[in-house]
């Protein structure tokens, strides 16, 4: 591959914070390139799931699948099934068959940049966004093997993130386990208080969805700045091919900026305590003033 190196840039979050929307308007820039879900170190390494849902019951079966990709993963290698499953989010990447054989984690997550870095170039972009929303959980890895790389955190107000995964659980039955309010509370207080573990890190970014809905040029360029870009104006961009087919709960997320609220009249006052009581409260420094 020929050019400079392009900036590599993850977005990461709870799902149902805003990610997607965000994703849109940074694409909206012809200096980024980015693309649907790869969901590709998830489906590598599988080291970290167990992290992303904390009140989950745990069996002897997945206490052993959880020692053995931890495992896999401290030693660096990876079955061909997990490298099948994790490039299989990636179409028409061209990668070599041999690539599913036993190889290196290193390995993989060299042509997982290889293939970022020339979609990039090819698109005549200058840095490349990878949103999966839970590859919050492999922050790690992705410091470790992807050379320069920034994170963007987005963090939006935890009850109305409990109530959009319940109304999702309600609507789409990828996300049925969100009818049970623990784990939806359980699910943005994990994410949360992995995203705090890296604020104040030079390389990562902590926003607030409801300060990019109130002020999105002000916040676009706090993004911008911290990305080492050249300022522009917000462009709403056209119909960018970054939701896959299989994902139809996303279908609101593209539209005009709106505070689209259901807390309030999803759930019943009892319900209202219960959530609130169990909600990690944010303190003042993961509100960043970013505007001030």
């Amino acid at each position: 591959m020929t050019g400079t190196t392009p900036g590599r840039v993850f977005l990461v979050g709870c799902p149902r914070s805003g990610t997607t929307l965000l994703q849109h308007l940074l694409a909206a820039d012809g200096r980024i390139h980015s693309l649907p879900e790869t969901h590709f170190m998830q489906q590598l390494l599988r080291s970290e799931e167990h992290r992303r849902q904390s009140v989950a019951r745990c069996s002897i079966g997945r206490s052993w699948q959880r020692l053995r990709y931890a495992l896999q993963a401290h030693l660096g290698w990876v079955p061909a099934r997990q490298a099948r499953r994790a490039w299989a989010g990636m179409p028409g990447t061209g990668v070599r068959a041999s690539r599913f054989g036993l190889a290196s984690v290193a390995q993989q997550m060299a042509g997982f940049v290889e293939v970022l870095d020339r979609r990039c170039h090819a698109a005549g972009a200058t840095l490349w966004l990878e949103k999966t929303p839970d590859h919050l959980f492999y922050l790690q890895h992705v410091h470790r093997y992807v050379a320069g790389a920034k994170v963007i955190h987005l963090l939006r107000e935890g009850a109305e993130v409990v109530a959009s995964l319940h109304d999702a659980a309600q609507q789409h039955a990828d996300w049925q386990r969100f009818l049970d309010l623990d784990l939806a509370v359980d699910r943005w207080n994990l994410a949360v208080r992995e995203s705090l573990r890296w604020q104040g890190h030079p390389q990562h970014l902590l926003l607030r969805y409801e300060q990019l809905l109130q002020q999105p040029e002000q916040v676009l360029a706090v993004v911008r700045a911290f990305l080492g870009m050249a300022q522009r104006p917000l462009a709403r961009p056209p119909a960018l091919q970054l939701i896959r087919a299989d994902e139809p709960w996303k279908a609101d997320a593209t539209g005009p900026l709106q505070d689209r609220r259901k807390f309030e009249r999803m759930f019943n006052p009892q319900q209202r305590r219960a959530i609130r009581a169990a909600l990690l409260p944010l303190p003042a420094t993961a509100l960043p003033a970013v505007l001030a």
